[in-house]
């Protein structure tokens, strides 16, 4: 790093940390970077209009509140994004990159040029304030004067003889070593709690652990008088569980008070402000750790986690976001974790699903009609799912759903790495959403004089049709008004690179999500429910005008496409979606969990009869959904009788109205 002194006598760019993972907590939260400010002047200066950024032009950069900085004294202000007040539109990089300062008349009055940070929670400060030197500091010292001591050198990673597993014997002995020329004040630092290892915890030269019982470690190289900073620990997770384990294991790693602590964990039900701390949006560090089904570590790395979901965070057991990203070491998860989707290899983030309302029953809902629909039909937009045992500090918390997220990265994860695209997730679509291109879209479809050629153009119906089948047939009356996630690629402009994937997806599509919130085998409404009346016609049905389902509305009124949403969905009820075929992929998602959705019930006081109840249930609905939605169809969209129809197919391969059989005979209606 390089920093210049434009101005000795302005303000200056004392300090900056690019990845505050857990240093400095702000209103209950970590800002994701931070920079300090200081005032080396013999006044009080107040920065109201004074602009700080990553750009070398003032205009794009953010303007900075009212706030004093009194003579010697220093200000920190917060590069996470959230652009209001001391908290930026910006974060810092933690590779390259620059940091301009500008007073109000637009005038650079410092920067800072960025390298490549040798670790989360690093702060790169002057070796005094307002000094020329420049080093990692030992100590960051945001908002107070740097002089704590600092190094330019980085110290390794400690080296672990056995890594993190699933094992069934006890280990003989876990060795953790360092480099024999390291300085005589450097040692390996460790813990088993899940905490950050420090010099007042366990320490040693040498350190070895025969491990019977599961047992985490975390451990870092330290220098005891300033020989380097110290890199990122190292988190091995040894996991002893107490059943066969047929499906991957998930290891979460961090300080309990991020977890459970009354003022700042976000899995506390404890009341603060009004809010249960579950409810909020707070991101929290920890090490993730996945191990395959035969207990192969796949990776551990550093990333952050936060509660999912809206309603569903009142559930007993909470699903959980994981993020990775290149501030915390590593940019994205790697590895197969899907079979459904081989090609997906690298995520960004991801979720632990707990299985939504029905977590306390059947588990699978939303799963099975996404699996379902995603295996059999092309064009389509899915959250993949995969089983995964879930400890969180060394303590089992139960079986999960991994899946997919439906946001940014989804599409970059499943499009080749796309990632100039405009997503809406709105609620409602009474409502526009920020983006410029969803606006548009909205104003379109609100507009009674556009064609059908003009939906066409602008969005993928084909993707629409196949999203709208899977909602009506999992009875998703929690959609459209609500887990609504659409996007498309930005368009290409002038001086563009060229982006074959970005060029090919310049209409609207949506991902399917979160289909279990009245679906299927929820009492809430009965199996008999009328989905095609409450999707293209809802006045008739509930709600009255108090719920927006405008395009739907549209849609189902343009003849083209009402004609092909009746063939395919008359084909896809009598192929794929046959009780014969359900039920057997139902069948093979529940036997899957069974042993850990009893325990998993278990440990919240639950009967594991509800877990039977709700597949029952499911199964219900299930073998009663074709003939409901036949009649359906029939009843508003006047088709006439409901005749049963078969084809047998042989071996031969078979389309009707141009849709092909995936599951041999067709078992229907027409």
């Amino acid at each position: 790093m390089a920093a210049g002194n434009i101005s000795a006598q302005s303000i200056l760019i004392n300090e900056v940390m690019q990845s505050n993972i857990d240093h400095l907590m702000v209103d209950n939260d970590f800002p994701d970077s931070w920079v300090e400010l200081y005032n080396p002047t013999s006044a009080s200066i107040n920065v109201s209009g004074w602009r700080i950024g990553t750009k070398d032009d003032a205009g794009l950069c953010y303007r900075l509140p009212a706030a004093n900085i009194p003579a010697g004294g220093h200000l920190v202000v917060y590069c996470d994004k959230e652009a209001n007040g001391l908290h930026t539109d910006f974060r810092v990089d933690s590779g390259k990159g620059n940091i301009y300062l500008f007073d109000p008349q637009g005038t650079q009055v410092d920067m800072l040029a960025l390298k490549k940070m040798p670790a989360p929670n690093v702060a790169y400060g002057r070796t005094s304030d307002g000094a020329d030197e420049w080093y990692y500091e030992f100590t960051p010292t945001a908002g107070s004067a740097n002089q704590g001591g600092g190094s330019m050198t980085v110290l390794p990673q400690p080296e672990f003889s056995i890594k993190g597993g699933v094992y069934t014997s006890p280990i003989d002995m876990v060795y953790i070593t360092m480099p024999d020329d390291m300085p005589e004040d450097v040692t390996i630092c460790y813990t088993f709690d899940g905490t950050e290892p420090s010099l007042y915890k366990g320490r040693g030269k040498l350190l070895y652990f025969p491990i019977s019982r599961t047992t985490i470690i975390r451990a870092k190289i330290m220098s005891q008088t300033g020989n380097g900073v110290p890199a990122p620990s190292v988190t091995h997770s040894y996991i002893f569980h107490p059943r066969e384990v047929t499906m991957p294991v998930v290891s979460l790693v961090t300080d309990n008070k991020y977890m459970n602590d009354t003022k700042i964990g976000i899995l506390s039900s404890t009341v603060n402000d009004g809010v249960p701390n579950y409810m909020r949006k707070w991101r929290r560090p920890l090490n993730i750790e996945y191990f395959d089904a035969d207990g192969t570590q796949v990776f551990t790395q550093l990333g952050e986690t936060a509660v999912s979901g809206v309603s569903t965070r009142e559930q007993l057991q909470k699903s959980l976001k994981l993020y990775a990203n290149k501030r915390f070491g590593t940019k994205t998860f790697n590895g197969s974790f899907w079979k459904d989707k081989p090609e997906v290899t690298a995520v960004k983030s991801m979720v632990l699903r707990s299985g939504g309302n029905n977590s306390m029953s059947s588990r699978i809902n939303d799963a099975l009609v996404q699996r379902l629909f995603g295996t059999h039909v092309d064009n389509l937009d899915w959250q993949a799912y995969q089983p995964v045992i879930v400890y969180l500090n060394g303590k089992y918390i139960g079986e999960y759903g991994l899946r997919e997220r439906s946001d940014e990265d989804y599409v970059e994860a499943n499009y080749g790495g796309l990632e100039d695209v405009e997503l809406a997730d709105e609620t409602s679509y009474q409502t526009p959403g920020d983006g410029t291109l969803f606006r548009e879209f909205y104003n379109m479809y609100h507009n009674s004089r556009t064609s059908y050629s003009d939906m066409c153009e602008a969005m993928d119906t084909d993707n629409f049709l196949k999203s709208l089948a899977a909602e009506i047939y999992g009875m998703n009356t929690d959609y459209p008004t609500n887990n609504v996630s659409m996007w498309r690629a930005l368009p290409m402009a002038d001086g563009d690179k060229a982006d074959a994937m970005r060029e090919a997806h310049q209409q609207w599509r949506w991902i399917l999500k979160d289909m279990d919130r009245f679906g299927m085998s929820l009492p809430l409404y009965p199996r008999s429910f009328d989905m095609i009346r409450y999707m293209f016609h809802p006045d008739d049905i509930m709600f009255g005008g108090m719920r927006h389902f405008d395009i739907y509305e549209r849609m189902g009124k343009y003849s083209e496409f009402r004609e092909q949403f009746i063939k395919t969905m008359a084909i896809y009820l009598g192929d794929f979606l046959k009780p014969s075929v359900v039920n057997a992929m139902m069948n093979s998602m529940k036997e899957e969990i069974t042993e850990e959705a009893r325990a998993t019930l278990k440990l919240f006081n639950v009967s594991f009869n509800d877990f039977n109840s709700g597949i029952t249930s499911l199964e219900r609905a299930i073998n009663s959904r074709p003939e409901n939605l036949y009649k359906q169809m029939a009843d508003y969209f006047n088709l006439g009788a409901v005749l049963k129809m078969t084809v047998t197919t042989g071996d031969a391969d078979v389309s009707i109205n141009g849709i092909r059989l995936t599951e041999g005979d067709f078992d229907g209606s027409y």
